[in-house]
């Protein structure tokens, strides 16, 4: 009977050598210790990334405020175009790194499952 037991066990690839056991756990064991750097690296990315969204709102603040104080003094209209340009540039930048969409998962092309049916049904 024990027998049979043992067999039915291996068979199910159940059964396991101390030494593999202890592997399994130990691999098992890092394997979560990596899961927990990469959740602790994640969040830190995210706080990173709206900390430099923040200072770039505020850099082209800066620029669009110069350009308003040059355009004051009856300045070169090219300067003051160039400094918005410079400020619509970093404004458009800010949005793009808080693009929802910059997952790896995301694609932009289409899968046979995205495309409409063919033929009737």
């Amino acid at each position: 009977m024990a027998s049979q037991a043992v067999f039915a066990l291996e068979s199910a690839q159940l059964l396991q050598s101390p030494e593999t056991a202890a592997e399994t756990e130990r691999l098992r064991t890092a394997l979560r210790e990596a899961c927990d750097e990469i959740a602790r690296l994640e969040s830190d990315l995210g706080g990173a990334t709206a900390r430099l969204a923040a200072q770039e709102q505020q850099r082209a603040a800066h620029f669009t405020e110069a350009a308003r104080l040059l355009e004051d003094t009856g300045r070169d209209d090219d300067a003051v175009n160039l400094l918005d340009n410079v400020a619509a540039g970093i404004r458009s930048h800010v949005v793009s790194l808080e693009d929802p969409h910059d997952s790896p998962l995301a694609h932009t092309y289409r899968l046979g499952r995205d495309l409409p049916a063919i033929g009737g049904a």
